[in-house]
């Protein structure tokens, strides 16, 4: 739990010194209205994203007690689960129009 917390941690300021960079290459510090716009935009987006992880969570958790995995097979099936997913998005966006 420690080490998941850190690496959390170390992941958001990443992205905070990211944030923190597009906004000044944007022209933030001179008062420019799109750098201040695309940072917001970038900073919603990610606190989506990590509302959206978190409820991940909440489904693998229940999906594997409904099914009952066993603690040994949850990392497999979960990164079968990831693999699935990149694949059927990588067909969807090959097949999608325009």
């Amino acid at each position: 739990m420690k080490e998941a917390a850190i690496w959390s941690l170390v992941w958001v300021a990443v992205s905070f010194v990211f944030v923190g960079w597009l906004w000044w290459h944007l022209g933030g510090p001179e008062g420019d209205p799109v750098a201040d716009t695309k940072a917001l935009e970038f900073i919603t987006g990610y606190l989506v994203e990590k509302a959206l992880a978190v409820d991940n969570i909440f489904v693998f958790l229940m999906v594997f007690t409904y099914f009952a995995v066993p603690a040994e097979y949850q990392k497999r099936v979960l990164m079968i689960g990831i693999l699935g997913a990149l694949v059927l998005r990588a067909i969807m966006i090959l097949v999608a129009p325009g």
